[in-house]
């Protein structure tokens, strides 16, 4: 039996300006402040059998971190100028999971591999959009008669996004499965497929209230046949 723990944490603070459009024009510029922790801790218990029969891993993961985004986002292009306050806005999410592998050793050259693992993401995005001067866009006046159409209150598009939460909850099992034989000491084959993920999250920046969506994660399948060896007097 042996039991290991890893253990982290970090932060950081970011701050850069971005001008988008690559050209001497100010056409989209941003002036960007991030702010992040996270703090992650993970338990396992590995452990192997008399003889070397079976052997294996059990244990779990938790991550809770959280950012904070702040930002002037000044886009020339849209009329009238979209030129805003971006934030603070708060992005804290937990991920926790679960998950053990086990091989056996049938005989001394076959090897054969499964494994489960359980994971469940929480995460939240708070937006905040205010003018320049810290007073809130109303939407009331976005369209005026006579003039076509077109937006007339600087960023009225932005009405209503400030202290609205987007939300993303998901969890998923992913599994693997895998076997090698060793042909002599010098050749090894082996066969795996597993699955895996990449998760889900919530739209960053809506420009208006019906853009505060959240997306699926990412899937994957994964399939893999090879060989190792020590052949050609590789050590």
């Amino acid at each position: 039996w042996n039991i290991v723990y890893i253990g982290s944490y970090r932060e950081y603070n970011s701050k850069f300006g971005q001008d988008q459009d690559a050209t001497p024009l100010p056409v989209s510029q941003l002036d960007n402040e991030l702010t992040h922790h996270a703090f992650s801790s993970e338990l396992r218990l590995n452990f192997e059998t008399s003889g070397g029969f079976l052997e294996g891993t059990v244990g779990g993961f938790y991550l809770d971190q959280e950012g904070i985004y702040t930002a002037r986002v000044d886009l020339n292009y849209v009329v009238p100028t979209i030129d805003f306050l971006h934030g603070p806005d708060t992005t804290p999410s937990t991920t926790s999971a679960v998950f053990g592998t086990a091989t056996i050793h049938p005989t001394d050259a076959l090897s054969l591999t499964g494994g489960l693992r359980y994971t469940k993401d929480e995460k939240d995005y708070t937006y905040y959009r205010s003018n320049p001067d810290g007073t809130l866009p109303n939407g009331f006046n976005c369209f005026v008669p006579g003039q076509g159409g077109v937006f007339s209150e600087p960023n009225c598009l932005l009405a209503g996004i400030y202290g609205i939460t987007g939300r993303f909850e998901g969890d998923r099992t992913d599994w693997r499965v895998a076997a090698d034989y060793r042909f002599t000491p010098s050749f090894l084959a082996y066969v795996s497929a597993s699955t895996g993920f990449k998760g889900g999250g919530v739209n960053p920046r809506p420009f208006v209230v019906d853009q505060r969506l959240s997306f699926e994660p990412e899937t994957l399948t994964t399939y893999e046949a090879g060989f190792k060896s020590d052949l050609f007097d590789r050590k």
